[in-house]
């Protein structure tokens, strides 16, 4: 187990085997729900991988860069999309920032910044967890984006963001593998 966690290039957050396995079994709880929120915003149901890779789907967690909840999403991006998200009584229609640790809502905020992304880099989901990661605007303006480019242009710039996008990329292989092995 893991030789395949080092080949998956699971993030630092996963220092050992049996924390590996939490983090699973963790996402496991949250899995369709999470699915289902990012297939209602038109995205693909393996984006569930940015909340395994981000913060272990531990909805409670805040890093020290003051990301908060499931997706790891910093106040002022959590705040900008959280609009119509909450059923608030507030009266700008926000949902409050303690609402990132409600791994629904949570969830519904990163669907909405995701779908942002995938347009603007016309769905190309490299390019998209990328900038997830720096956000999109930082992306843009240090790589020159345009359409069709390598993603392997952020690995310069940005590593980690190249390294989140291949292990959500390998994620997805693999469970798109193990999908074909259980219907065989």
């Amino acid at each position: 187990m893991l030789l395949f966690v080092l080949a998956l290039g699971i993030p630092s957050t996963a220092y050992s085997q049996s924390s590996f396995y939490t983090y699973i079994e963790r996402c496991e709880d949250i899995r369709d729900d999470i699915e289902e929120i990012l297939k209602e915003e038109g995205l693909p149901d393996y984006f569930f991988y940015l909340a395994l890779a981000e913060s272990g789907c531990d909805p409670d967690n805040k890093s020290e860069k003051n990301a908060l909840g499931l997706f790891q999403l910093v106040p002022r991006t959590f705040k900008a999309y959280s609009k119509g998200v909450c059923n608030t009584d507030s009266f700008d229609g926000y949902c409050p920032i303690s609402s990132a640790y409600d791994p629904l809502i949570s969830t519904r905020v990163a669907a909405k910044y995701l779908k942002s992304l995938y347009d603007r880099f016309d769905g190309n989901v490299d390019w998209v967890i990328a900038a997830f990661n720096t956000g999109g605007t930082n992306l843009i303006k240090k790589t020159s984006y345009k359409k069709g480019m390598n993603i392997k242009v952020v690995k310069k710039y940005y590593p980690n963001a190249y390294n989140l996008a291949m292990t959500v990329r390998r994620f997805s292989i693999l469970d798109e593998a193990l999908k074909e092995d259980e219907d065989s």
